[in-house]
């Protein structure tokens, strides 16, 4: 018994189909993850967007809250000074 390999050169019908589906399959493939790559990279560029106009809301919400802050602030002040005025006069009992 010979243990040398031999290769038969012949081409037929199952060889090129089983080519043609491997080609077809690889190219689904490829055309498949391009697609997924470009929807994700959508998806995080949007939400890198999204992020920044949070941030920026975020950053308009707490400057309004320290005006308020101030404003409040600065009623209480004018409130006693009008309150020691009137305690002064002897208007508050």
């Amino acid at each position: 018994m010979s243990s040398s390999v031999q290769f038969d050169m012949t081409i037929n019908l199952g060889h090129v189909l089983t080519a043609a589906t491997f080609l077809a399959s690889a190219v689904i493939g490829f055309t498949s993850m391009d697609a997924r790559i470009t929807k994700t990279t959508r998806i995080l560029s949007r939400i890198g967007d999204e992020r920044a106009m949070s941030q920026q809301l975020q950053s308009r919400v707490v400057e309004d809250i320290r005006e308020m802050k101030i404003i409040v602030r600065d009623g209480f002040k004018n409130l006693d000074v009008k309150l020691d005025g009137k305690v002064d006069k002897g208007i508050v009992r």
